[in-house]
């Protein structure tokens, strides 16, 4: 969530591309995993439903297309396109923190 401005400003894009390629590497590579552990969790033990294990295991799938392709079409110089996946890959993430968030509040 931190990387949100450094990636989307368009200053530092312009600016500072090594800043801008190495924190978009990093944040392509956290998402990915992310969907990696995620996916490998809910292959292994499942959600509290199944209805919610097959959501889970599709966001995770989305999550990880996300970062592929954003990854993807940078190195293809696409910028439009890399955009586009970028912003669906930061929404996933986003996604995922707020339920988190969510669940965290439900069981205090």
């Amino acid at each position: 969530m931190l990387a949100l401005p450094i990636l989307f400003s368009a200053t530092i894009r312009a600016r500072h591309r090594a800043v801008h390629r190495w924190t978009g590497r990093i944040y392509v590579g956290a998402g990915f995993l992310a969907g990696v552990g995620g996916m490998s969790f809910i292959l292994t033990h499942g959600a509290y439903a199944p209805p919610a294990s097959v959501a889970f295991a599709i966001w995770g799938a989305v999550l990880m297309l996300s970062a592929v392709m954003a990854y993807v079409h940078a190195r293809a110089r696409r910028f439009d396109l890399h955009r586009a996946w970028a912003i669906r890959l930061f929404a996933m993430v986003l996604g995922s923190w707020v339920f988190d968030l969510e669940i965290r509040a439900q069981t205090t």
